[in-house]
Protein backbone atom coordinates (compact mmCIF):
# COMPACT_ATOMS: atom_id res chain seq x y z
CA UNK A 1 0.00 0.00 0.00
CA UNK A 2 1.20 3.57 -0.90
CA UNK A 3 2.77 4.93 2.11
CA UNK A 4 4.95 2.21 3.55
CA UNK A 5 7.36 -0.07 2.50
CA UNK A 6 7.94 -3.57 4.14
CA UNK A 7 10.98 -4.12 6.13
CA UNK A 8 13.58 -6.15 4.27
CA UNK A 9 15.04 -8.33 7.40
CA UNK A 10 14.02 -8.33 10.77
CA UNK A 11 15.71 -9.91 13.93
CA UNK A 12 13.93 -12.90 14.81
CA UNK A 13 14.28 -11.95 18.81
CA UNK A 14 12.86 -8.54 18.14
CA UNK A 15 9.48 -7.32 18.04
CA UNK A 16 8.06 -6.29 15.54
CA UNK A 17 5.74 -2.66 14.99
CA UNK A 18 3.08 -3.01 12.22
CA UNK A 19 2.41 -0.10 9.94
CA UNK A 20 -0.99 1.83 11.01
CA UNK A 21 -3.27 3.84 8.85
CA UNK A 22 -1.14 6.62 9.89
CA UNK A 23 1.54 5.17 7.44
CA UNK A 24 -0.54 3.16 5.21
CA UNK A 25 -2.99 4.39 2.61
CA UNK A 26 -5.10 3.90 0.09
CA UNK A 27 -7.35 6.40 -1.93
CA UNK A 28 -10.75 5.55 -1.24
CA UNK A 29 -9.93 3.06 1.77
CA UNK A 30 -9.55 3.53 5.03
CA UNK A 31 -7.13 1.26 6.70
CA UNK A 32 -8.70 -0.98 10.06
CA UNK A 33 -5.73 -3.39 10.67
CA UNK A 34 -4.16 -6.77 10.46
CA UNK A 35 -5.74 -9.92 10.99
CA UNK A 36 -4.63 -13.56 11.02
CA UNK A 37 -7.54 -14.60 8.93
CA UNK A 38 -9.19 -13.28 5.66
CA UNK A 39 -12.58 -13.26 7.74
CA UNK A 40 -11.04 -10.39 10.04
CA UNK A 41 -12.44 -11.56 12.77
CA UNK A 42 -9.87 -12.25 16.31
CA UNK A 43 -7.57 -9.90 17.37
CA UNK A 44 -6.21 -6.77 15.43
CA UNK A 45 -2.80 -6.79 15.17
CA UNK A 46 -0.59 -3.61 15.96
CA UNK A 47 2.98 -5.27 16.88
CA UNK A 48 4.38 -9.06 16.69
CA UNK A 49 6.24 -10.50 19.59
CA UNK A 50 9.79 -11.22 19.59
CA UNK A 51 10.04 -14.95 18.11
CA UNK A 52 7.15 -15.29 16.24
CA UNK A 53 7.57 -17.86 13.52
CA UNK A 54 6.37 -17.21 9.93
CA UNK A 55 2.87 -15.71 9.60
CA UNK A 56 0.20 -14.67 7.20
CA UNK A 57 -1.62 -11.73 7.73
CA UNK A 58 -4.46 -9.38 6.23
CA UNK A 59 -4.94 -6.01 5.65
CA UNK A 60 -8.27 -4.77 6.37
CA UNK A 61 -9.81 -1.95 4.15
CA UNK A 62 -12.93 0.27 4.57
CA UNK A 63 -14.27 1.08 0.86
CA UNK A 64 -15.44 4.78 1.26
CA UNK A 65 -16.47 4.17 -2.38
CA UNK A 66 -18.68 1.04 -2.52
CA UNK A 67 -20.28 1.18 0.94
CA UNK A 68 -23.78 0.35 1.32
CA UNK A 69 -26.03 1.94 3.51
CA UNK A 70 -22.55 3.49 5.47
CA UNK A 71 -21.16 -0.35 5.93
CA UNK A 72 -19.19 -2.42 3.81
CA UNK A 73 -16.90 -5.67 4.24
CA UNK A 74 -13.46 -5.18 4.35
CA UNK A 75 -10.92 -5.45 1.37
CA UNK A 76 -8.11 -8.21 1.92
CA UNK A 77 -4.97 -7.43 1.24
CA UNK A 78 -1.89 -10.39 2.77
CA UNK A 79 1.41 -9.57 4.22
CA UNK A 80 3.86 -12.48 4.65
CA UNK A 81 5.97 -12.29 7.52
CA UNK A 82 9.02 -14.64 7.76
CA UNK A 83 10.04 -17.07 5.05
Amino acid sequence: AAGYTAPTSHMYDEELVLPTAANVKRTGFIFLGWYENSGFSGTCYTKLPANTGDKTLYAAWYDMNGKKNGISKPIKNEYQYGN
